[in-house]
């Protein structure tokens, strides 16, 4: 082969090598294992299309967030540490959705 033949296929294999390695979860919600939650872990993520794409948003993805957060959003984080910024992000969500504030109160005050 030639030098630009194999520069030509070595550029094709790392491309497609690295699209498997795109921008990881989008925001994904993360809600634990689906066991009762004693207390609340922070958000990783803040909240990703699926969550603010608007029609093109994962209904049943929001309703999930949504369950989450009424049920569980007076309760501490594990760790004993105040909500993170990312954790307001998600908690100003499910208000901007049209949530309840009052379910949320704790994280968007700080603690």
């Amino acid at each position: 082969m030639r030098t630009w033949q194999l520069t030509v296929v070595a550029f094709s294999a790392a491309g497609v090598l690295l699209s498997g390695c795109g921008g990881g979860s989008d925001g994904r919600f993360v809600a634990g294992d689906g066991a009762e939650v004693t207390c609340m872990e922070h958000q990783p993520d803040a909240p990703g299309t699926a969550y603010t794409g608007g029609e093109d948003g994962d209904t049943a993805a929001i309703l999930a967030v949504f369950r989450y957060y009424v049920a569980n959003g007076s309760k501490p984080y594990c760790d004993g540490e105040p909500p993170t910024e990312t954790d307001r992000m998600w908690a100003q969500l499910v208000v901007d959705l049209g949530g309840s504030e009052s379910s949320v109160a704790p994280i968007l005050q700080g603690g």
